[in-house]
């Protein structure tokens, strides 16, 4: 799921998987410390793939837990101020693999968040590889009972998230 910096899109599903395994670490550290980085860069992003606006209104307001983690994630990744958070809530197996196309062995209750702005993750690597990931799109799976982090990316393509419902506006990060 994540494109490395040099932009190879050939990678294979093994190591794109052993990737966010990684990256699973770090960001949880940077949720539970609320790590921040710098600005975002100058020039808006690039991203391909379809719109992640709204269509309608969410008919309940989402938890005030998601909006604050999926800040924080985004803060942690050098970019405080995302132009795009959207969410869509669902079964992580049928989530993960719309959005990310992986599988996982459990239908438990989450919440997909994609946001779309510039962002950079530094997290361990195996010696020679790249440890910094930078794209213009992130994606974090969210527990919907623990809030624990789940599944992450980050890339330059908006996942189609049409089979899983409308996606729905979070607050802007602030």
């Amino acid at each position: 799921m994540s494109t490395i910096r040099n932009g190879s899109r050939a990678q294979s599903r093994l190591s794109r998987m052993r990737a966010m395994i990684l990256c699973s670490t770090v960001l949880s550290a940077l949720l539970v410390t609320g790590c921040t980085g710098g600005a975002q860069g100058a020039s808006g992003p690039t991203v391909t793939g379809p719109s992640l606006l709204p269509t309608t209104s969410s008919p309940a307001p989402a938890p005030a837990w998601l909006s604050k983690l999926a800040c924080k994630a985004a803060a942690g990744m050098k970019d405080p101020n995302p132009s795009s958070v959207v969410y869509v809530s669902g079964r992580h197996d049928r989530v993960v693999k719309v959005a990310m196309g992986a599988g996982v062995p459990d239908d438990a209750p989450v919440y997909h968040v994609v946001m779309t702005g510039d962002f950079v993750a530094e997290h361990s690597a195996p010696a020679g590889a790249n440890a910094t990931t930078r794209g213009h799109v992130v994606q974090i799976t969210f527990a919907g009972n623990s809030h624990e982090v789940l599944d992450w990316g980050i890339e330059d393509r908006l996942p189609d998230l049409s089979s899983l419902g409308t996606p729905r506006s979070l607050p802007p990060c602030t």
